[in-house]
């Protein structure tokens, strides 16, 4: 078993051009080489760059690739997945980074089928369009020999994915788990993992904590904290991963900070998660 912390690049999403309601302009914009920088300084050996930003040019992407030791995989499908985009839309982009996870090594590409925008929609004719592209696909994940892998986006249950993954039927479909969006669902990160078991490709390691006054059972009252200070059980994560034998990335993910972090800014909130998740990574592996 091999597990490889590192940092998801939508976590500054903010610095990216994507600021939500209610957030701070940041007083500057990051490009992919600033990033990359960052993430040197901070020695994280690997990283999963958004799909959505990045306008840079493929030579550039490849060279930043070269520079985490521990590798890069792609993620499409920010913000609403297969929902908001066209069949040959959708096909010409994740192709293209199927061709260029190939290219730079990566094995897995994480895609979405839908988003925590549509959850109060009917899920089954989302859930079908899932089917319906993710089969599309395979002939080309076949062809690169590249893993996708889906995410619980705040879109479907597991229990929808797992319907999912029965009727692609196919080992080159998993599961990006982000602990987050399970608890924003009402389950159990843990619980997840061992449904899922080897269909997990990649974790989007997310702790949360409640927003003052939200309503319990909105989905948006949750708010990003540093790993080990929310609600997720991690070392149950963890050992559970261990269990069902996981081998991959393990991502720090954050989407809107808490307010009790948000001055810490996010580079800060990365830095303690990593530490965290390291030293739970050190702990299991005893």
């Amino acid at each position: 078993m091999s597990i490889y912390v590192g940092v998801d690049n939508y976590s500054f999403h903010r610095y990216f051009g994507e600021v939500y309601p209610g957030q701070d302009m940041p007083n500057c914009l990051m490009r992919l080489e600033d990033f990359t920088a960052l993430m040197e300084r901070m020695q994280v050996q690997c990283c999963s760059l958004e799909t959505c930003f990045l306008h840079a040019d493929e030579e550039l992407i490849r060279r930043v690739a070269q520079r985490f030791p521990d590798g890069v995989m792609f993620a499409w499908g920010h913000p609403n997945g297969f929902m908001e985009t066209s069949e040959a839309e959708s096909r010409a982009q994740i192709t293209r980074f199927l061709r260029l996870s190939r290219e730079i090594g990566s094995e897995v590409l994480r895609v979405t089928g839908s988003s925590i925008k549509h959850f109060s929609e009917p899920h089954a004719p989302q859930v079908e369009l899932t089917i319906k592209r993710l089969r599309g696909l395979l002939p080309l994940a076949q062809e690169y020999e590249v893993r996708l892998a889906l995410e619980n986006h705040g879109d479907f249950y597991i229990n929808e994915i797992l319907h999912i993954l029965y009727k692609v039927d196919s080992p080159l479909i998993g599961v990006a788990l982000d602990t987050g969006n399970s608890l924003r669902l009402k389950e159990d990160p843990e619980e997840n993992v061992r449904k899922l078991a080897d269909r997990v490709f990649v974790v989007h390691a997310k702790d949360l904590r409640f927003l003052p006054g939200a309503e319990p059972d909105d989905p948006l009252s949750l708010a990003c904290v540093p790993a080990g200070q929310g609600i997720t059980d991690f070392p149950a994560v963890f050992h559970t991963l261990t269990s069902v034998g996981f081998s991959g990335m393990v991502l720090v993910e954050l989407s809107r900070l808490h307010p009790d972090v948000e001055k810490a800014g996010e580079a800060e909130v990365i830095r303690q998660s990593l530490d965290y998740l390291k030293s739970l990574k050190d702990e299991v592996g005893k």
